[in-house]
């Protein structure tokens, strides 16, 4: 008998396709372009490649997931469930929720698919994977499922360090101007992400690491506050941008002297690291059920 639900995602959750299969869910790569080369993030550049690969000289481009590969997806977890629940990065980051429901206007997709209206980014879906396993395994109803992931909605602030702007240029997400003036003064900028969207005019602009990592946690904690005095039961997430480094220690050192210990670890998926770089560190809070 097939279940009520399959839970589709795709590599921006920050899983590989193989480990994101062997947890029960359905998996669709998004498009990097690595040096002129066309692969799939979580599948030919996974975060392992892109750790070891990835340096200021490197050419990269992302595109969503190709229509005929999302059908393709849907059909696969149609085989196992009465109906797919697709959750993608978010909108404010990628056209993938366009996409996702374009694939589904096929009419053999018809009443059995939905695209979450997604402001996803990898940390906070991870945070709840535990829980959306925990109900699969229960073979949950799409309106709890939908009830879980719009606890989020609204509630998703974190603070993003990356260790350098070479990156961000590389990528075309700042401009040689801004670049130069960065580098000149010396700038060690804080990146708000705001209900998945990255705030570009909200950057706090530090002077050294030490004053950007307390940024971080200076406003992580105030926006920690703000959630629990409304009721909520929030968890703050500590991120890294590649491997564990010193500023990620630090990081955690400083929460701990404000009395916050046995923190939550995410990090970030192949094609948005490829756009910030490898070595910074960020934090954030998510909302528990």
């Amino acid at each position: 008998m097939k279940k009520k639900v399959a839970i589709m995602v795709d590599s921006e959750m920050g899983w590989s396709e193989k480990e994101a299969r062997q947890k029960g869910f359905n998996f669709v790569p998004i498009i990097i372009n690595w040096n002129g080369k066309e692969g799939y993030s979580g599948v030919d550049y996974t975060l392992d490649f892109v750790y070891k690969n990835l340096n200021n000289d490197t050419v990269f481009k992302t595109s969503t997931s190709k229509i005929g590969e999302i059908q393709e997806e849907y059909r696969r977890a149609l085989e196992t469930a009465e109906h797919v629940l697709f959750i993608p990065i978010s909108k404010h980051l990628s056209s993938q929720v366009n996409s996702g429901k374009l694939a589904a206007e096929n009419e053999e997709f018809k009443g059995k698919i939905t695209v979450y209206d997604s402001e996803f980014i990898g940390p906070w879906l991870l945070s709840m994977s535990s829980i959306l396993e925990e109900m699969m395994e229960k073979d949950a109803s799409l309106e709890e499922f939908i009830e879980v992931l719009d606890l989020q909605r609204g509630n998703m602030f974190g603070w993003l360090f990356p260790k350098g702007l070479e990156r961000l240029k590389a990528s075309g997400r700042l401009s040689k101007a801004a670049y130069l003036a960065g580098s000149l003064l010396k700038i060690v900028p804080v990146t708000p992400i705001v209900n998945g969207m990255l705030e570009a005019n909200g950057v706090i602009k530090t002077r050294s690491v030490e004053k950007a990592l307390d940024a971080v946690v200076s406003n992580t904690i105030k926006k920690y506050h703000e959630l629990t005095a409304k009721g909520l039961k929030v968890e703050i997430l500590c991120t890294v941008l590649g491997e564990e480094n010193e500023d990620f220690v630090k990081l955690q050192e400083k929460f701990k002297e404000k009395g916050f210990e046995n923190l939550g670890k995410t990090w970030l998926p192949s094609a948005i690291i490829g756009h910030v770089g490898i070595g910074g560190v960020g934090a954030g809070v998510t909302i528990k059920k």
